[in-house]
């Protein structure tokens, strides 16, 4: 399996990953994630989503997926920054 490989099954893991914590949350505790930044998010992840050899570049993917979805949801929210 190629090095290629590797990083495309890990963003699909790290796509399911994501969209599991978005089955999982409700609106408000998607916004509290995203008010408390993404160092907190990260420090999160880290410590939960274990063993999948997802790297910081991932957990920064991770949160920008989910800063996505928020705006989706409550647009005003991109304003904040």
């Amino acid at each position: 399996m190629g090095n290629e490989t590797l990083l495309t099954e890990r963003g699909k893991i790290l796509e399911a990953a994501v969209m599991t914590l978005l089955h999982q949350v409700d609106k408000p505790i998607l916004l509290s994630i995203i008010a408390g930044g993404e160092s907190q998010f990260i420090a999160h992840a880290r410590s939960h989503w274990t063993g999948h050899g997802f790297t910081s570049e991932d957990y920064r993917k991770a949160f920008a997926m989910l800063k996505k979805r928020a705006i989706e949801v409550v647009p005003h929210i991109a304003d904040a920054g």
